[in-house]
């Protein structure tokens, strides 16, 4: 009898993990949507120019200040901070000396996730980057970008989401989600 016991506890054990595996999974590709679509909407909103003659400005994706050409969000949280040892796994924004915490400022003093209006504000398991080359070979500009949502759970094989996209005047076209087959199949 304890023995029968013993097996469905270890089974259980094993199906939560898988549970909680399959959360994360999700919550990565969600969130990878979310900033994808962020991306692209960003791209295609229309602004002047301010040269005076009424011309709008290259469309573009988000960029850091004076680099134009694009750049790179770097991941936020930075990966030295690591989920996985903070209460419940996740990261948490704005929280004070535990494990898993940062600054808030991580979001709301970087000038691309402002101008995607992205912040993480509760607690969470990855990290993000954002990635935007542009150009402007055709007068309305060209945006190439890829989001990478990355986990630090050393027991999850699944740890990294990436989407690449190209954004043009005739819209967006969406490269295939790269993630583990396992996160894939659900």
């Amino acid at each position: 009898m304890v023995a029968i016991a013993a097996i469905l506890a270890a089974l259980a054990v094993r199906e939560h993990a898988a549970i909680k595996r399959h959360e994360r999974h999700t919550e990565a590709v969600t969130v990878m949507g979310e900033l994808f679509n962020a991306t692209a909407a960003y791209y295609h909103e229309r602004r002047p120019s301010f040269t005076g003659d009424g011309a709008e400005a290259p469309h573009r994706c988000p960029h850091p200040l004076g680099q134009p050409a694009g750049g790179e969000t770097g991941f936020t949280p930075p990966l030295d901070v690591v989920c996985r040892d903070a209460d419940g796994g996740a990261c948490t924004p704005g929280g004070e000396d535990v494990a898993g915490a940062y600054p808030l400022s991580a979001w709301t003093e970087h000038p691309m996730w402002i101008a995607l209006g992205f912040v993480q504000t509760t607690p969470h398991p990855h990290h993000y980057n954002l990635v935007t080359h542009n150009s402007n070979p055709d007068e309305h500009g060209v945006c190439r970008f890829t989001v990478v949502v990355r986990g630090d759970d050393e027991h999850d094989a699944c740890n990294e989401f990436r989407r690449e996209g190209v954004a043009t005047a005739e819209g967006v076209v969406a490269g295939p989600l790269q993630a583990c087959p396992e996160a894939l199949s659900r």
